[in-house]
């Protein structure tokens, strides 16, 4: 505007002299006539001058625009492109060359279809946002491609920005496979979720069967729908599940139908105002309880423990999945608004949790199957030393924090054993000793061949189990008295004694407490004929 209003000046001035000029040269002398022409020259110079005081600035101000706008595509982390009408890139900023694995002097002049052959050579038909797929160093990725609209300039120019989108691709294909296997073992486990708020607030639920009465309970409190010692009780146990971010369990009878029904509910903080209650009908388990009790002498009332052990240990099946929904929830409501840093973190912990129910479930069915004596046993030609070599670099993966240190006297090319079940022997028995060994640790894992016999030593330097104990070690859910908070479900060692006695194989232990424990498994070489 500034810059118009002197133009207009100048020219007005310049009419004006010139229209004075002609007026005064018919009657002034030649001395006016100069008295115009430096007038004339004083009014250009004005205008100049004002000319180069308005414009300058703007000069300036346009010369920091263009820095920082050259500091911008610098900085940038995505690919940032100025194209032409005709696709052909004039400025392309430093991630462009590695997304394009192309120098950027190499780039400029190319045109973008040249690239990405899906995309229309010029930008003009492209969609506002599109995704493109292009192979770099052999390897695919995914693009996500946002168009500008044109300058408004003689030759129209656009910007475009390409955004490396794989990973996030990949993890949303892995959270979608995931959500969908969990939804689906959620709605075959036979219990009663609810979502309750810290108010008592029932805010949704996933009904199973046609004896709890569920309908028409979503959004009241719990003082409404059940009896009031109950819902005390169980207020009591929500608070005290947020103050001590635990597991809290109760057990309450009501009157369905006419007949009274037990129930088990475990209550667990899902998010900081939530919590998710797992109800179970155990009446017909009370009703065995009971009748146990009644009629079995003391052996009866001991196997009755250990099926309230595999009970307990299904229930944490269940809070193991609930943990994964409700990871999974999360990141699908609100990871668009987390860091990658949160969305790892919930991710891993749908990864642990998942690892620690595969494991639990094995050891869970292959102690059934020997049990009842269906346990398969397949003899099969194996190298020992290089099984135990790639064992260990598995093992090394899950317990970073000790180390497996490994030697051989000898080669065992020409064993016959069943890999499954020595691999069960073998990795309890090292994971046993990472586990209860200090942090740092060393553990020692031995191979002695004979021309009968392999002999595999697993020596830690950790917490040693008490003499008397030592007897009881390979029970089934036994855990010594001195574990403290040291999980463990007690299947491991009732494991690897059956996989032992199906190899006509033994086994030795020699500990110390404080000192450490040595297991000694000595398993035939060739059971052929």
């Amino acid at each position: 505007m500034q810059v118009i209003i002197l133009i207009v000046l100048v020219c007005s001035a310049t009419t004006i002299g010139w229209a004075i000029g002609g007026n005064l040269e018919r009657g002034l002398s030649q001395h006016s006539t100069n008295l115009l022409v430096i007038l004339l020259i004083t009014l250009s110079f004005v205008a100049i001058a004002i000319a180069c005081w308005t414009t300058l600035p703007q000069i300036g101000a346009i010369d920091e625009a263009h820095k920082q706008a050259k500091n911008l595509l610098t900085a940038a982390l995505d690919t940032i492109l100025v194209l032409s009408e005709d696709g052909v890139i004039r400025q392309v900023n430093p991630p462009g060359a590695e997304i394009f694995a192309t120098p950027i002097q190499n780039l400029i002049g190319q045109s973008l279809h040249q690239f990405l052959p899906n995309l229309a050579r010029q930008p003009s038909q492209w969609a506002n946002s599109s995704e493109q797929t292009i192979e770099v160093r052999q390897q695919k990725r995914i693009l996500e491609v946002s168009i500008s609209s044109p300058s408004p300039q003689r030759f129209p120019e656009y910007v475009a920005i390409l955004r490396d989108i794989t990973e996030r691709k990949l993890a949303e294909a892995s959270l979608r496979s995931t959500l969908a296997t969990n939804r689906a073992l959620l709605n075959a486990l036979p219990d009663l979720i609810l979502r309750i708020n810290r108010e008592g607030i029932i805010t949704s639920l996933v009904p199973k069967g046609d004896r709890i009465a569920t309908k028409d309970i979503i959004g009241k409190p719990i003082q409404e729908i059940l009896p009031a010692n109950v819902a005390t009780e169980a207020l009591q146990c929500l608070q005290q599940a947020f103050s001590t971010q635990e597991v809290q369990i109760f057990e309450y009878q009501m009157l369905l139908d006419r007949e009274v029904h037990n129930y088990e509910a475990r209550i667990v903080v899902s998010v900081e105002d939530e919590v998710i209650a797992i109800v179970r009908d155990i009446t017909e388990r009370k009703q065995a309880e009971t009748n146990t009790l009644v009629t079995l002498a003391k052996e009866k009332e001991f196997n009755q423990l250990k099926s309230r052990l595999i009970s307990m240990a299904s229930h944490e099946f269940r809070t193991l999945l609930t943990t994964i929904l409700s990871s999974a929830d999360l990141i699908e409501k609100y990871g668009f608004k987390w860091t990658e840093e949160k969305k790892i973190q919930h991710l891993l912990q749908i990864q642990s949790s998942v690892k620690h129910m595969t494991q639990l479930l094995n050891d869970v069915l292959l102690l059934g199957q020997s049990e009842v004596g269906r346990l398969e046993f397949n003899l099969q030609e194996i190298d020992l030393n290089q099984f135990c070599r790639d064992l260990i670099d598995e093992m090394q993966i899950s317990v970073p924090n000790h180390k497996i240190a490994w030697n051989s006297e000898n080669n065992c090319l020409n064993a016959w054993m069943d890999e499954k079940l020595l691999r069960q022997i073998l990795s309890n028995l090292l994971s046993n000793a990472s586990k209860y060994s200090p942090q740092g640790g060393i553990v020692h894992f031995e191979l002695i061949c004979t021309s009968q016999s392999a002999i595999f030593r697993v020596q830690d330097s950790g917490i040693g189990i008490p003499l008397w104990e030592q007897a009881h070690l390979f029970e089934s859910f036994y855990r010594a008295t001195n574990v403290g908070t040291i999980s463990g479900t007690g299947l491991g060692l009732a494991i690897v004694l059956k996989s032992i006695d199906l190899h006509s194989g033994l086994i030795a232990v020699k500990s110390e407490i404080g000192v450490g424990t040595t297991f000694t498994v000595t398993l035939p070489l060739n059971q052929i004929g």
